[in-house]
């Protein structure tokens, strides 16, 4: 509990903390939405992340009043599914290279790790 922070406003936080970590999305979902927005010519592939989201995320979120992993269940008719990763990034970044890393941590769990006593 934060210093000053109240019984109340600590459950309002952590009921905050429940339902935003109720609302993940699959790498699939991730690299299709960027593929729809580069096809229709909303972004340019080296679009930045602050791009992709205030061209093509916020305007289809905003319309929808939904977010995006709600959004993607309610048009897949997959039931929303808990987030495993939390990905911070910058805003700033190429959107393609965040894309890339997910990618690249989701490869790497696949793979599992190398014993180490295995030569």
């Amino acid at each position: 509990k934060a210093a000053g922070q109240s019984a109340e406003d600590e459950e309002a936080c952590m009921k905050t903390v429940r339902a935003l970590a109720s609302r993940g999305i699959t790498l699939r979902d991730a690299l299709s939405g960027f593929d729809t927005a580069i096809s229709g010519k909303v972004v340019e592939p080296t679009c930045t992340t602050a791009e992709f989201h205030n061209k093509f995320m916020k305007p289809l979120t905003t319309q929808k009043k939904c977010s995006f992993s709600e959004l993607i269940s309610a048009t897949s008719g997959r039931a929303k599914q808990p987030a495993a990763v939390h990905v911070i990034h910058s805003w700033g970044m190429k959107h393609k290279d965040l894309l890339l890393g997910v990618a690249s941590y989701v490869q790497g769990l696949h793979r599992g790790p190398k014993p180490s006593n295995v030569e």
